[in-house]
């Protein structure tokens, strides 16, 4: 199964109905500073992380996050994202918002493939080398 994780300041209603409704929109300077420091595009311009095709909503950001294959760059993405922002991470396919304490036992298994081992990715983080530009759309 894959599973995104959506970042927002998200009205928790909304999250129980698979939605993503804003109550105050994320920094996206923030978004966009940490998607030019860990993320890529992929071969339409888009950003993406580890990847995996990231969406930049109207003041919230949607990244892979349990993927068949390790995602490290999401997990950097969040963290300090959630941080900076105080947003709530959202599981929106699973209608439920997604503790802290969740999140870190989901990190650590995508670093160590959840048996203690360390898990280390088999290729680049998008494979075209690009940085994010900091548009939603992946443009300079």
């Amino acid at each position: 199964m894959l599973y995104d994780l959506t970042l927002g300041r998200l009205d928790i209603t909304a999250v129980r109905e698979r939605r993503a409704i804003v109550v105050r929109p994320l920094d996206m300077r923030v978004v966009a500073r940490l998607l030019g420091e860990l993320g890529g595009v992929d071969d339409r311009g888009r950003p993406a992380l580890g990847g995996g095709r990231v969406e930049v909503g109207d003041g919230y950001v949607v990244v892979p996050w349990l993927m068949p294959y390790p995602v490290p760059e999401a997990v950097e993405f969040a963290r300090p994202l959630r941080e900076a922002s105080g947003c709530l991470m959202a599981d929106l396919g699973r209608r439920e918002l997604v503790t802290p304490e969740r999140f870190e036992r989901e990190a650590a298994a995508t670093y160590t493939g959840g048996n203690g081992a360390p898990r280390i990715p088999d290729r680049a983080s998008d494979g075209s080398g690009a940085k994010f530009s900091g548009q939603p759309d992946g443009r300079p």
